[in-house]
């Protein structure tokens, strides 16, 4: 089986998903690869069962081999876990599959873009809510693994969850899908177009951009105004009057609201999003893309 199109080179599968998860879905397995991503260097067969607490070395043997060549690798020095062995140990750690959050409430920093009302972050399950108190838009609701959160003091954790959001944007720059790794489109849709998201009409923003991945088919959405501040033209501009973008979340950035966007040109498509910081404003403009392609300043 492969995985890979006219544009790219294919990807063997060494083994299949149903095989993969055959493999690693063992309570002594999972030991072993928690044991190994703990390790500070290799470990030999006696070290890592005494980790691990398994009293038959036979039956320790066999679950060791079943991990080996694709998940741990084995050398003369001892055992160490492959690239794929910790990816399976951090999304464990990652809560995603095993955790979900309490039920509450806490206030955001920041205001609503719509009708610049104050924020609440819901706990639900297994995501951050970002909701306005008052006209009930929601800012936000990305499902935040519970380890962005954890360990935080409660009020810390919006802001954690915006950074995480702010990875995801960033991860959407590079191209890279942040569920799967694989190829990412990302372009800005209009109201009208064949392809635009069925709930965007155009009225909180001009323009909004479609991230799809090729390969797992994970999607999200982002208005113009909050697609560019992954831009580094954008990001520098924050830098300059003493604003770090990518720091902080969009609730948070003063100038940021629904309608600034505006069509500049159709063919090609340019978007405009004028930013407004310390009194000084620049108009950014981006393509289809999302690329920004000229800035243009306010006349003093």
């Amino acid at each position: 089986m492969s995985d890979g199109d006219a544009e790219g080179r294919d990807v063997v599968d060494q083994l299949s998903p149903e095989r993969a998860f055959e493999i690693v879905g063992h309570e002594t397995r999972l030991a072993i690869l928690d044991a190994l991503n703990d390790a500070e260097g290799a470990l030999s067969f006696g070290d890592l069962r005494r980790r691990v607490g398994a009293d038959d070395p036979g039956g320790f043997n066999y679950h060791l081999r079943q991990l080996t060549d694709r998940f741990v690798r084995a050398s003369d020095e001892g055992y160490r876990l492959r690239p794929p062995g910790r990816r399976v140990v951090g999304a464990v750690l990652s809560g995603a599959f095993t955790q979900s959050m309490a039920g509450e409430t806490v206030a955001v920093d920041g205001s609503c873009t719509v009708c610049d009302g104050s924020l609440v972050a819901a706990f639900e399950g297994d995501g951050v809510r970002v909701v306005c108190a008052d006209c009930e838009w929601v800012n936000s609701g990305p499902a935040v693994p519970p380890a962005v959160i954890a360990d935080r003091p409660t009020e810390d954790a919006p802001a954690a969850a915006g950074r995480w959001l702010r990875r995801k944007a960033l991860s959407s720059k590079l191209g890279l899908c942040p569920n799967c790794d694989g190829r990412l489109d990302r372009r800005l849709r209009l109201p009208d177009d064949d392809d635009a998201p069925d709930w965007f009409d155009g009225h909180i923003s001009a323009a909004v951009r479609v991230a799809d991945c090729r390969r797992c088919g994970h999607w999200w959405h982002a208005i113009a105004e909050v697609a560019i501040l992954a831009e580094p033209a954008v990001v520098a501009f924050h830098h300059e009057h003493g604003v770090d973008a990518i720091e902080t979340p969009a609730w948070e950035l003063d100038w940021l609201e629904h309608g600034l966007a505006s069509v500049a040109s159709e063919d090609p498509l340019r978007v405009a999003v004028p930013v407004t910081l310390e009194g000084e404003t620049k108009t950014f403009v981006v393509d289809r893309g999302v690329s920004v392609v000229d800035v243009r300043a306010d006349a003093e």
